[in-house]
């Protein structure tokens, strides 16, 4: 291991314009995990390269022999020897390569029944042909969140969420491709790890709220508001009660990691930024601990996974007119009692126009019971509402919404990097129809102010006033409405309006005949 050609590395490719933030991130999550290696080697490197060579040298030896494959593959202004040349993109082109770890940094709250904080390890590849700007005094850097996410009984949910790790130095190495080297930036083909114990570092972890992750834009320094150290602060925080074993009897999980970089937006590479891997829970003291269990899959957000556990579930992406992606999944569960269960998640990946009301085309007559909503929770500071969106029925379609922008801006609306699930239970049988999701922040100059989607709901629209299941809306159906009239809580409140009248025989009367 040649250690001058490590200094010169440094030299190139390290901002210190602001060593004491790196430095003190470093040094925090190093008195956390002294094991860390890809930690211990930033800090060397970036010792070495402010003159303290001894104290910098024995921590790239330690790095060493902490891990021999990770100083290996480092690669110092010279061809990778790993992976292929697959640089594709034009421009910068960042992706999560690897999801290499994941650990617990906290808890809080009585024992397993609190709120755990866990930290992903991100390894980030560079698939353009254009080295990705790195520079950690300015907001040409990488942004790096992490997700943790849940499948149980059919139903997608997000489960906790961590503020922004600012990237700040590059080790360039060959986790996805081969590497062109050198400094700079993340070169085409170059990766760089993240460990978990680095993700997890508190000092350089920024807010969501100033970010725009369609373009990538951010202010720096970002805000910091104060935080306590080694708490949950900052970091990817869940509920015991959510990733308990014994609670959660065949749930599956799924971290996720996604970078957001502004010349990556600019270059049009912004939809491939995230991935996912599989992970499981087990009590630990107070805690839960948490372990990979599959491999990362690149490229792809986590509700990707929704149809590989629930081959009956579908998701598509849905774009925005200002280059922002939403992800809409849909599970349809036959219940086998006559009833089938309808799970919706919307997730979005980087839109800055974010979600404020999703509306299903479900006629009145449709019966539907268990409504459900579940969003997740923002902390530490972001300013944002977390009051639960409203539910509300007409005589055509049923509606999930939060307030509006302009009565609250920082109303409860479905930003970046969140997912939100709705659900209910209904009697009718599943058909697929044009669902609309209703965008948050107003575009004037686009003028699209909604977005449309194919999603699975319930039929029933032609046999409304069919109270008896014959097949057609009758005599016998007209004779169960007037003797039901004045009546709440009736099969023949077809309009939802909490009593039989005169619009529920208006109803009847137009649905007069053999259903379709």
């Amino acid at each position: 291991m040649n250690t001058a050609l490590l200094v010169a590395f440094a030299a190139t490719s390290l901002s210190v314009a602001d060593p004491g933030s790196p430095r003190a991130d470093l040094e925090a999550t190093l008195k956390l995990n002294p094991n860390d290696a890809t930690t211990t080697l930033r800090l060397g490197i970036l010792l070495q390269s402010e003159g303290e060579m001894k104290a910098g040298g024995e921590l790239v030896e330690r790095a060493y022999q902490l891990d021999p494959s990770l100083v290996t593959d480092i690669v110092i202004n010279a061809p990778g020897v790993r992976g292929s040349v697959c640089p594709s993109a034009t421009g910068p082109d960042v992706i999560v390569g690897e999801l290499p770890s994941v650990g617990t940094y906290a808890h809080t709250g009585p024992p397993q029944n609190g709120i755990t904080a866990f930290a992903i390890g991100t390894t980030s590849c560079n698939l353009g042909d254009t080295t990705l700007l790195w520079q950690s005094s300015t907001n040409n850097h990488p942004l790096i969140g992490q997700n943790i996410y849940r499948i149980k009984d059919g139903r997608y949910e997000q489960l906790g969420m961590s503020w922004l790790k600012h990237a700040f130095a590059v080790l360039p190495g060959n986790a996805c491709c081969s590497c062109t080297g050198g400094g700079g930036g993340l070169n085409p083909g170059c990766s760089d790890p993240y460990s978990a114990g680095l993700n997890a570092g508190q000092h350089r972890l920024g807010p969501r709220f100033e970010v725009n992750a369609t373009t990538g834009v951010y202010p720096y320094p970002f805000t910091s508001p104060p935080y306590t150290s080694g708490s949950i602060d900052r970091r990817c925080q869940v509920n015991d009660a959510d990733i308990d074993p014994t609670r959660n009897a065949g749930a599956r999980y799924f971290g996720e990691g996604q970078y957001v970089a502004v010349d990556d937006s600019a270059a049009g590479n912004q939809h491939n930024n995230a991935s996912y891997r599989e992970i499981s829970f087990s009590p630990s003291g107070d805690a839960f601990v948490a372990s990979n269990v599959g491999p990362t899959v690149r490229e792809l957000a986590a509700i990707k996974a929704w149809p590989v556990v629930n081959p009956s579930a579908v998701v598509v992406d849905v774009d925005d007119s200002d280059d922002g992606r939403f992800h809409v999944g849909y599970n349809v569960i036959d219940n086998e009692d006559g009833t089938w269960r309808y799970e919706y998640a919307i997730h979005n990946l980087n839109s800055d126009r974010s979600a404020g009301a999703f509306t299903l085309p479900i006629p009145a007559g449709v019966e539907l019971t268990n409504v459900g909503f579940n969003d997740v929770d923002y902390h530490s500071g972001e300013p944002f509402d977390g009051t639960d969106w409203s539910f509300s029925r007409d005589s055509s379609s049923v509606t999930w919404r939060t307030d509006s922008f302009e009565s609250n801006a920082n109303a409860n609306a479905i930003r970046w990097g969140t997912s939100y699930s709705f659900w209910f239970t209904s009697d009718a049988e599943p058909d697929v129809k044009v669902a609309a999701i209703e965008l948050f922040k107003p575009s004037p100059a686009r003028g699209d102010d909604s977005l449309s989607v194919s999603v699975g709901v319930p039929s029933g629209a032609p046999c409304v006033g069919d109270t008896d299941s014959s097949g057609t809306v009758d005599s016998l159906d007209l004779a169960v409405l007037l003797a039901g009239w004045g009546a709440s809580g009736h099969p023949s409140d077809f309009d939802g309006s909490g009593i039989v009248d005169s619009a529920d025989l208006a109803i009847l009367l137009a649905s007069w005949g053999d259903c379709m």
